[in-house]
């Protein structure tokens, strides 16, 4: 059951508030249990992992995994962030399969020279320029030096 406080916030169980303005933007959270919650199995918890860490210690819920249910960065694992649709992202130079697991809608999910995965990163830039255009951009310049360098000295 949700309640509304007083402060517009939406509570789940009265544990759980989030200031959000529309209740469609919950969807499937509204009756789970959040990371380090306890549960009985994982059909109960947002990121659908239940698990017990030592011996002699009651199970809880894990952190939702890439595109996993949250609304603060904690209920996310390690190096993922909670985006601003209340799901698990890629922050810049985070691992993505996809455009859609990076955070920033600017950034796009590329491969890079030096790495075996793909990373949330800005567009690649295209100057226009040929490798050909470089070099014979280059040898202009050179000889503009050299032309500039012999007037100056009177070679």
């Amino acid at each position: 059951m949700i309640h509304k406080n007083v402060h517009n916030h939406h509570c789940i169980n009265f544990n759980h508030c989030m200031n959000v303005d529309d209740l469609s933007s919950l969807g499937s959270l509204q009756l789970c249990k959040w990371s380090n919650e306890n549960c009985q199995d994982g059909s109960e918890c947002c990121s659908q992992g239940c698990e017990r860490a030592h011996e002699g210690t009651s199970s809880r819920c894990l952190q939702s995994g890439l595109r996993g249910p949250c609304y603060a960065d904690f209920h996310c694992q390690e190096y993922l962030q909670c985006g601003t649709h209340y799901h698990c992202c890629s922050p810049f130079w985070g691992v993505c399969t996809q455009k859609a697991d990076c955070c920033d809608p600017d950034h796009v999910c590329r491969s890079e020279k030096g790495f075996y995965y793909r990373l949330c990163l800005g567009p690649v830039v295209n100057s226009g320029m040929s490798t050909f255009d470089c070099v014979v951009l280059c040898k202009a310049v050179f000889l503009c030096l050299v032309i500039s360098c012999c007037a100056f000295f009177r070679l």
